[in-house]
């Protein structure tokens, strides 16, 4: 069974990694995260890391999936 030609588009979209630009269209929403909770500089620039730690932990494991799903469907099988 060979995997649907659609799916193999959107397969080659999936990114491993944020670029800087996406990073930098969180920056906004951090700040606001620090002004709201008030934190103090060092756990603001805590939870800056560790935010982008859970989001590339994510895109990672969503690559891995793509992957698999990948791996699995490229092979032809027979009945």
């Amino acid at each position: 069974m060979k995997r649907p030609k659609t799916k193999k588009a959107k397969l080659k979209l999936a990114d491993s990694t944020l670029s800087v630009s996406e990073k930098l269209f969180l920056a906004p929403y951090l700040a606001v995260a620090g002004y709201v909770f008030n934190l103090d500089k060092l756990s603001f620039l805590i939870a800056i890391l560790l935010s982008f730690a859970i989001i590339g932990v994510a895109v990672k494991l969503r690559n891995d999936a793509l992957n698999l799903y990948d791996e699995v469907y490229s092979e032809e099988t027979e009945i």
